[in-house]
């Protein structure tokens, strides 16, 4: 299906690039950037992700900005529960995303309700130009 995700770092299909630090490294922890965009990293890749020291999972947004979210686990945009993994434009345009594969998209702005929903849970492709 070819449409474009309001991620700001989606590469395609759902998942990020490894990254890493000035000295090589892959990227841990809260990156705050000077347009004051927070990011989560583990391993060197997007995810919202930590654990309490008794194991419990304990789920943010990796991306955080002005009325802007993005979940993501492991470097693939996901989210549990039937949840938006991508909030953007003021939180009104919505993206659910499980492990990499975008299930459906909300954008009011569009035809009023505008609501797609991708056949399979996912699977559709995206350009190389969305980020």
């Amino acid at each position: 299906m070819g449409a474009q995700s309001d991620s700001y770092h989606l590469e395609s299909n759902g998942a990020a690039d490894l990254c890493r630090d000035k000295q090589g490294r892959p990227l841990e922890g809260t990156v705050i950037t000077e347009d004051g965009i927070i990011r989560r990293f583990r391993n060197g890749l997007l995810d919202g992700d930590s654990y309490t020291p008794e194991g419990k999972r304990v789920i943010q947004p990796a991306v955080e900005g002005p009325g802007h979210l993005e979940y993501w686990r492991e470097g693939k945009l996901h989210r549990d529960n039937g949840l938006p993994a991508v909030s953007s434009r003021g939180f009104h345009r919505r993206e659910w995303w499980v492990e990499g594969n975008r299930v459906r998209r909300e954008d009011p702005e569009l035809s009023g309700e505008f609501c797609q929903t991708f056949p399979g849970g996912g699977g559709d492709t995206l350009p190389d130009t969305a980020k």
